[in-house]
């Protein structure tokens, strides 16, 4: 997670750990250094990156139709007033 102004800070799941609903998490160390390029000029390095080291790219969009689910999911839910299973 990044707010903009502070470092980041991050956190993985802790597999040394029981499953629960809640999955315990551990600290995850994130880099503070970037040379890389910013903007749509950064998403065009990355994407290339991507296709030269075969594996998908940083802003890669396939789990996107279940974001725009749950949007509608929502939508429907607060006009129809009852709980939509996705």
């Amino acid at each position: 997670m990044w707010d903009g102004a502070n470092d980041p800070v991050g956190a993985v799941v802790d597999e040394s750990q029981a499953p629960a609903f809640i999955r315990p998490t551990k600290p995850l160390s994130v880099p503070l250094e970037w040379d890389g390029r910013e903007g749509h000029w950064g998403c065009l390095d990355e994407m290339f990156a991507s296709i030269a080291e075969g594996r998908a790219a940083e802003t890669d969009c396939h789990d996107n139709i279940k974001s725009v689910a749950m949007v509608f999911g929502a939508i429907e839910s607060a006009k129809s007033g009852r709980k939509v299973m996705l």
